[in-house]
């Protein structure tokens, strides 16, 4: 027990109780309360000027709904967390920034705190009810603005993930060809914020997973050299729509998109005209199945156009591939692979005895029995021009069968 500044003896149950009336009082004076701080953060708050981005009737709403949620606390009810969060929410939704909505909550905590001490300063045991109220009434306050920021952070980050979906749609929509008129593409365009005539490329890389982009922070990369891009990425592959301005910078992101991944990157013949995106992404796809197996890096359409016909000839590709390396691929598994990895290090060893031990860590005579191998199985000699031609063919038909050259874009997992 202990003896208030005003002479009355008062318990520590008679001090809380006393705090709680003060706030069944100050919700009983709502609108008084409300209407008071409307005022107060029109003249303070210049982010929430009516018309602006919230309505008269909206900032009435929740400035009542703020205040009777932290007199209600005050008085001794759990806090609503809820009517915080989504206060927060629905000031993210109408584009108030973070730092104004905090501030007018600044705003309120204080214009709260003279009303708490004004309406305790009535009653009996007034002073000491201000003075160990304070701690109740700011902590309550405090918790509030936290679950503002907590509610706002989260649409911020929802918005931004219906945003990406939408771009998403979009770029899936224009990759595929399925954007018909031009006002669709123009829209098409203007979401992903790129201009409609440009210098255009498409880059296409293989993906490890769906929720792992193969070619990490490309668009952060990207906007670092001044080029806008839109990216979309599933379990099989991401690609990605650049606008590289002029030719001369192509050379530039193919570097810089190389060095930030260990896969293989396929990249189109640039474009003038965005929708003729399909046809990139059909060549970026090529260009990236013709860089599988060859190490991380990019390669251009234009630099695999034997694969490119591969492509486009699928059951011709398909007949020599079977024909060519039949034999060879029946023979029995650890054969069959024995041989094949000695034919594509022959290849890449451009034909050099010497190369080719190296790069597979062999002695000469035993690169030479298995090329020896190789022509007894199919009936092309690899040590013959016209041999190692046919299963150079034969060989990318292989490898270009089992790329992902062909893989079709399913719902998309991410998008940047």
């Amino acid at each position: 027990m202990t003896v208030d500044t005003q002479g009355l003896k008062a318990s520590d149950d008679d001090i809380l109780a006393g705090i709680h009336r003060v706030g069944e009082m100050l919700i009983d004076d709502i609108d008084a309360i409300a209407a008071a701080l409307i005022d107060k953060i029109l003249e303070l708050e210049p982010a929430y000027q009516p018309g602006q981005n919230i309505t008269l009737d909206e900032l009435t709403t929740t400035v009542k709904q703020t205040a009777t949620g932290v007199f209600a606390t005050i008085a001794g009810h759990p806090i609503e967390s809820t009517w915080f969060e989504q206060n927060g929410r629905r000031r993210a939704a109408s584009s108030i920034p973070l730092h104004a909505v905090l501030h007018a909550y600044r705003i309120g905590g204080l214009h709260h705190w003279e009303c708490f001490a004004r309406v305790a300063s009535t009653l009996p045991l007034g002073e000491r009810i201000i003075t160990e109220g304070s701690t109740t009434v700011w902590s309550t306050i405090d918790l509030a603005s936290q679950y503002v920021t907590h509610g706002y952070s989260d649409e911020i980050e929802s918005l931004r993930r219906r945003s990406a979906a939408t771009r998403a749609g979009l770029l899936r929509r224009l990759l595929e060809g399925k954007l018909a008129a031009d006002v669709e593409v123009w829209d098409a365009a203007s979401a992903l914020s790129m201009p409609m005539n440009g210098t255009f490329i498409l880059v296409a890389a293989p993906s490890m997973a769906a929720d792992v982009d193969s070619i990490p922070d490309a668009e952060r990369i990207l906007t670092r050299l001044n080029m806008q891009s839109a990216w979309l990425s599933d379990s099989s592959i991401q690609v990605g729509l650049i606008n590289v301005a002029n030719v001369s910078r192509i050379g530039r992101a193919a570097e810089h998109l190389g060095s930030a991944t260990g896969v293989p990157i396929g990249m189109s013949e640039p474009f003038e005209d965005i929708s003729a995106a399909p046809e990139a992404l059909r060549q970026a796809r090529i260009a990236m199945a013709a860089g599988s197996g060859a190490g991380p890096g990019v390669t251009p359409y234009t630099d695999v156009p034997l694969q490119a016909m591969l492509v486009l000839a699928p059951q011709s590709a398909e007949h020599i591939r079977r024909a060519v390396l039949g034999p060879l691929l029946d023979a029995p598994h650890g054969d069959s692979a024995m041989l094949m990895e000695t034919l594509d290090a022959w290849i890449r060893a451009g034909g050099s005895a010497a190369e080719c031990a190296r790069l597979m860590y062999l002695h000469r005579n035993s690169v030479t029995r298995r090329l020896q191998r190789i022509f007894e199985l199919t009936g092309w000699d690899p040590q013959t021009p016209r041999g190692i031609a046919m299963l150079y063919v034969a060989a990318e038909a292989h490898r270009l069968a089992r790329s992902p050259a062909g893989a079709t874009l399913q719902s998309p997992a991410t998008t940047s």
